[in-house]
């Protein structure tokens, strides 16, 4: 995984998170004009968090008019104000991750799952019920866990799990509901080395309203994990403080 992006709604408000992510003591580097022209955007601050995973703040997306033409034939992506989906990390420190992403990054906490020696923390920032999530491995190993992509019908999902088996592409974790964000959906290993989330149906969250809680387990029914054999990606790189 290159790296994680955020879109922001402005260069001061990009400006004002670098800043204390500056202050909590990471090295913050603003993009080059060639950069800033390779992911279509005005501009935007880069940093590897105290894991070592490098995250991109980024501010004035440029937009093609019909530009997106889909594979075969489906309801479409559940993107727009709720950006592309969600990440999972594992990170070295489980605490310190909280208080990162919470206190200097400011997203605001969902939830949390705690289900024996797993502990995972929840986080949203916008109408999304979370677009990211922090588990830490028993080995302390940081990995790219997954991504999640959340499209508008079941029935996608259903084709789109018919497909993989029929094209024998390995799914890791069967058809399930999850607990905290009643997401139905499957995982499957993609030819890249990392697990796709497919999913329908994930709650949306009114930050002022929500009230977050503790689950003791990550899913309703389902989601059984199979092809063991097939390992979380990790970051090829050492964390940096």
């Amino acid at each position: 995984m290159a790296y994680i992006g955020w879109s922001v709604q402005d260069e001061a408000g990009a400006q004002a998170v670098a800043e204390r992510v500056a202050a909590y003591g990471l090295s913050v580097s603003r993009a080059q004009p060639e950069e800033c022209a390779e992911r279509r955007v005005e501009g935007f601050y880069w940093f590897k968090d105290p894991s070592g995973f490098r995250h991109e703040l980024s501010w004035g997306q440029f937009h093609t008019v019909a530009a997106f033409h889909p594979g075969r034939a489906i309801s479409g992506f559940r993107t727009a104000e709720q950006g592309l989906g969600h990440v999972v990390l594992a990170v070295q420190d489980l605490d310190e991750g909280d208080r990162f992403y919470r206190d200097v990054l400011g997203f605001h906490a969902s939830d949390i799952v705690r289900d024996g020696p797993l502990v995972a923390h929840f986080y949203h920032i916008n109408g999304r019920h979370h677009s990211l999530a922090i588990s830490a491995l028993p080995t302390r190993e940081v990995a790219f866990l997954h991504l999640m992509i959340e499209v508008n019908a079941l029935d996608d999902v259903g084709t789109a799990h018919d497909i993989c088996l029929q094209r024998e592409i390995p799914i890791t974790t069967t058809l399930g509901k999850h607990s905290n964000d009643h997401m139905v959906s499957f995982y499957m290993y993609t030819p890249s080395g990392f697990r796709l989330e497919y999913g329908w149906g994930g709650l949306d969250v009114d930050h002022d309203l929500w009230i977050p809680r503790t689950y003791d387990k990550p899913s309703s029914w389902g989601h059984r994990r199979q092809h063991a054999e097939l390992t979380a990606l990790k970051l090829d790189e050492p964390a940096q403080g």
